[in-house]
């Protein structure tokens, strides 16, 4: 169960087709609360409209939340538009939304990443210090960066891919499973990752959307599905990168040093051996806890030089942060999945 919130739509901003990000002011307060819809909804919202808001998020207090969704404009509740598709994704949800998926000429037995780097990470943070590491190292050339449904499924939601979309440094937006809204749809992760190889793109990035999910369970985070991308990047000729989650500013412990989720991946979830670079400066302990943890698979431990991804994110005009953290607050965690797409980079250039 959810709750469901009457409120006035007070501010109306559209920073990108599909999506509305507004202010909103309940029946019963006098604040105004940010909320967004999506299209269709997104389309027919104006100034004094009364909306049906889920406030779920809001009230649970999740900082990651775009604060509440839009459900209903109860003053335009009807939307007619054309299907986009004939797949079903977010299915037997009120938000089941059609999809075209791609079509592929290559038979599901030809598919080959050919040696290509397919970097894998956590968190939705991750995605702009890794690119602007691997552009840092020297690999000007776009990156394909699948989607999978770990996290918030719909892409439009992320000012950092819009924003690596404007810049061109993405050759391909590839959503997967339950997840929509990219460039090419593709209804399974191993989909995507074929569907990457055909992008022309020199090296594959794997990250959820925003809004990471984690209990107090065995596994029991959403990018589990690390260790499932990891694998099929493996099975598919590429070579494996895990981004390690690495941190020194994490206020909970099992976060500290080295994540567990990235413990849990090198120990117990990997089935074959990936390489898990770490920056040059990563302190001797945590280095001896991610060789520890991947030693059971075989998986190689490199040491990466610095690279000045701040500068190029600056450059660019791309946000650096992580749980309201920015690189001088968490310097090891954001120059872990630089030295990633670092690492990656340089596996381009060897390639020739």
């Amino acid at each position: 169960m959810y709750p469901l919130e009457r409120a006035i739509v007070t501010h109306v901003e559209r920073p990108r087709p599909g999506l509305a990000r507004v202010l909103v002011r309940a029946l019963t307060a006098s604040h105004e609360e940010p909320a967004h819809a999506l299209d269709p909804i997104a389309a027919t919202l104006e100034l004094g409209d009364d909306v049906l808001l889920n406030t779920a998020a809001d009230r649970l207090g999740l900082g990651s939340s775009e604060g509440h969704v839009v459900v209903v404009n109860l003053s335009r509740p009807e939307v007619r538009s054309a299907l986009s598709g004939r797949e079903m994704k977010a299915r037997y949800t009120s938000n089941q939304t059609p999809v075209e998926l791609a079509a592929s000429p290559t038979a599901w037995r030809d598919v080959t990443l050919n040696g290509a780097p397919v970097v894998v990470a956590e968190l939705h943070s991750a995605l702009v210090p890794l690119i602007a590491g691997l552009r840092a190292a020297g690999c000007a050339r776009p990156v394909a960066y699948v989607m999978p449904d770990w996290n918030a499924l719909p892409a439009v939601l992320s000012d950092s891919v819009a924003r690596l979309r404007d810049l061109g440094w993405m050759a391909a937006l590839i959503t997967c499973g339950q997840a929509f809204g990219g460039d090419v749809e593709a209804a399974s992760l191993p989909a995507g990752l074929a569907l990457a190889a055909e992008s022309g793109a020199p090296i594959t990035v794997v990250v959820g959307g925003p809004g990471h999910l984690g209990g107090q369970q065995p596994f029991g985070f959403s990018s589990a599905g690390q260790a499932e991308a990891l694998h099929v990047a493996h099975a598919l000729g590429g070579q494996p990168v895990l981004a390690p989650r690495l941190s020194q500013a994490d206020a909970r412990e099992r976060h500290r040093g080295v994540s567990h989720h990235t413990l849990a991946l090198l120990e117990r979830l990997l089935l074959a051996a990936v390489t898990v670079p770490l920056p040059e400066h990563t302190p001797d302990a945590i280095v001896d806890a991610v060789r520890r943890a991947a030693a059971r698979t075989e998986s190689r431990v490199p040491r990466v030089g610095p690279v000045d991804y701040r500068a190029i994110a600056k450059e660019a005009d791309l946000v650096l942060t992580s749980m309201g953290r920015g690189p001088e607050d968490d310097p090891l965690y954001f120059a872990s999945q630089a030295a990633a797409g670092a690492y990656a980079a340089a596996q381009v250039e060897g390639m020739g």
